[in-house]
């Protein structure tokens, strides 16, 4: 989080010029506030984005650029920011105007379109609309490769966002194919620590849940989750979303309760600060919890004088051996 709060120090400073110089209702002085909510964004605080992103919309509308390039931007941004807050409805409308404008001032085979059907690819992926979400997808992706060779980033965040969708589809060996090709090409375009890496040994978890190869799965849960850890911070959205998977996995496959209540427990927390309480994720993992704990509590022993040998089963009710349990902290 550092290099985050660093950038919203940077922006800060420059918002306080512009506002002194032109004033609060100046164009650039808008391009300043949707800058700090971008970084807002990026940090998971949500509320304190909004605001930012309103204004700097309501900056360009009042000088009467409706349909201009940078409306169409911030348009799209709150949309995004909306889709991530769970507030589909006012995403869906923004995602739609901002399309509207696109293809008014660009036309539809542009470049500048691939972020527009991409993000709405993404939307309709969020919803369950997945006929509409792959044919956006594939909108992106021609208009990708007509201008990128083939390991160009923008060609392989296609390959991964249609990975996740066919995973969600059930088209699981496809996906795992297209998820492997995506973290290969990601290894070799960023370093290993990058949060895109990160997000591939996520999405390649899933996928072998889902195919119960259950060997794989927990290494990969914890390299994506060790990577968030060290660049995006504990307390991030995407950090959350790893410990929920990871506590689901433990809960329903491992049958690991200890570790599922712990992990599902830090999801809560961190939901809870970033997240209205309305929000579906949040909602999610207070449901998972509660699941988790009502076994949890029922499989809490009685405490004994009586030390367990190290192959007995362990007193937690893991399911593991007393050495490969709580017996290695001994």
């Amino acid at each position: 989080m550092g290099k985050y709060e660093k950038a919203k120090s940077l922006y800060f400073e420059a918002l306080k010029i512009r506002e002194e110089l032109l004033g609060e209702n100046h164009s650039t002085t808008g391009h300043s506030y949707a800058s700090v909510a971008g970084i807002y964004e990026s940090m998971g605080k949500y509320e304190k984005a909004e605001p930012l992103y309103l204004k700097a919309l309501e900056i360009e509308r009042a000088l009467g650029k409706e349909y201009s390039k940078t409306t169409r931007i911030y348009t799209n941004n709150l949309a995004e920011l909306y889709r991530l807050m769970g507030k589909y409805e006012k995403a869906e409308s923004l995602y739609l105007k901002s399309l509207k404008i696109g293809e008014e001032i660009y036309g539809e085979e542009h470049p500048s379109m691939t972020t527009i059907y991409h993000n709405l690819a993404i939307y309709y992926q969020s919803t369950g609309d997945y006929k509409k979400s792959e044919t956006f997808h594939y909108k992106a992706l021609k208009i990708n490769k007509k201008l990128f060779e083939e390991n160009h980033p923008s060609i392989i965040l296609s390959y991964h966002s249609l990975a996740v969708l066919y995973w969600l589809m059930g088209m699981y060996e496809k996906s795992k194919n297209l998820n492997i090709k995506v973290l290969n090409s990601y290894k070799i375009l960023f370093h290993k620590k990058h949060p895109s890496v990160a997000q591939s040994y996520n999405s390649l978890a899933l996928v072998y849940t889902s195919l119960k190869e259950y060997e794989k799965v927990e290494p990969l849960y914890l390299k994506a989750l060790n990577i968030n850890l060290e660049t995006l911070g504990e307390e991030h959205p995407v950090t959350a979303t790893f410990y929920y998977n990871l506590a689901r996995f433990y809960y329903e496959i491992e049958e690991d309760v200890k570790k599922a209540y712990y992990f599902m427990n830090k999801v809560v927390k961190i939901r809870s600060k970033l997240l209205s309480s309305n929000h579906h994720d949040l909602i999610n993992a207070k449901e998972g919890l509660v699941e988790i704990k009502k076994i949890f509590e029922r499989k809490i022993p009685l405490v004994s004088s009586k030390k367990p040998k190290r192959n007995d089963p362990c007193p937690c009710n893991s399911g593991k051996k007393y050495k490969k349990c709580c017996g290695k902290k001994s």
